[in-house]
């Protein structure tokens, strides 16, 4: 059997990795840790922890602990926020415990976490992307005389939708360049949204890609579409080759949007995606992929998505008050357990 530590489990990134974990249909044991006590992933798991915030002190060495503890075979990341931190303690995770580190290597992982080199890369490769500039009087002016409002706001670094602003004029710029620390500013791109996976091989051969066009809600994907769009595919392939180049290793996730023809790229996630499940329910399963190949050294064959329409809808898990005081007092649970109604 497998051991198998997810991290950031109360993401639906992290609980999306044990549903395509759990439709691989592979025998596994699962170690979920997060930073909240109360993470709903936590109790879908055998064995949760509670850790560090990435990167602050003592986190290594509770991953350290858990991972020797526990005897993990294999670490996959379900925070954006952690994918960095992995990168750059890699080698020592390895050498310390008997875990492999899913994650691409340092340099690569940087150059998206740093929204500014995403776009001089992008830039250098030719690809359609919303014109970006940095927070500088000459620049910012440069940009609104070549496109105007609105303007996307958001900080040079981070991920996800925090503090991300859409400026519709300059009262709200104002307001938004205020409030966002270290901020780029962007053209809006607006059409029709995309979200795709390309999964590489540990020599960096790319093992197939997928699409999917999606509704977003909330800030992640509320209705998607998996099926052929060739002028996303073909992008999608030919931005794999460069990824390729660079060593990328396990899954990506990009996301663009297509308008006028044109498909703009506008973030690039060296890690798992909210859409992971989805894409595992489309034979496109990157966890599986993940096990099999990086941990269990089988070649894998290319990874061939099937069509479909996937809708989300929320539902809930209950746990008691005690089990739910004894994991804030303890910081692990051994034996989780909660209910979870079947009300549809």
């Amino acid at each position: 059997m497998i051991t198998v530590m997810i991290t950031g489990i109360g993401s639906n990134i992290g609980q999306g990795i044990i549903k395509a974990l759990n439709l691989s249909g592979m025998e596994s044991r699962i170690i979920g840790t997060d930073i909240h006590p109360l993470a709903a992933g936590l109790f879908r798991c055998h064995k949760g922890y509670i850790v560090p915030l990435a990167g602050s002190n003592g986190w290594l060495e509770k991953m350290v602990e858990i991972c020797t503890h526990e005897h993990v075979d294999m670490i996959l990341i379900g925070s954006d926020g952690e994918v960095p931190f992995f990168s750059r303690k890699k080698t020592q995770i390895e050498k310390r415990t008997m875990a492999t580190v899913l994650v691409s290597n340092l340099t690569l992982v940087d150059s998206f976490q740093d929204k500014w080199k995403t776009a001089s890369l992008l830039s250098k490769y030719n690809f359609y992307h919303p014109k970006t500039c940095l927070n500088k009087p000459r620049f910012l002016k440069e940009l609104k005389e070549q496109v105007g409002f609105p303007l996307v706001v958001k900080p040079k670094t981070g991920c996800g939708s925090h503090n991300f602003f859409v400026a519709n004029n300059e009262k709200q710029l104002g307001g938004a360049l205020a409030y966002v620390q270290d901020a780029i500013i962007q053209e809006y791109v607006d059409g029709e949204e995309f979200t795709s996976g390309i999964f590489f091989d540990k020599s960096s051969n790319v093992k197939g890609t997928i699409s999917l066009k999606r509704e977003l809600k909330f800030g992640t994907t509320y209705r998607a579409i998996s099926s052929h769009f060739k002028e996303v595919d073909e992008q999608m392939i030919k931005f794999s080759e460069i990824l390729s180049q660079h060593g990328a290793i396990g899954p990506f996730n990009v996301q663009s949007r297509y308008c006028e023809g044109r498909v703009y790229i506008l973030e690039i996630n060296p890690r798992f995606s909210g859409t992971t499940p989805l894409r595992a329910f489309f034979n496109f399963n990157e966890v599986e992929a993940s096990l099999k190949h990086f941990l269990l050294n089988e070649e894998i064959q290319e990874l061939n998505p099937s069509t479909g329409v996937a809708m989300r809808y929320f539902d809930e898990l209950y746990v008691s008050l005690a089990q739910a005081e004894q994991i804030q007092e303890s910081r692990r649970i051994m034996k989780p357990n909660c209910i979870i109604p079947k009300v549809f």
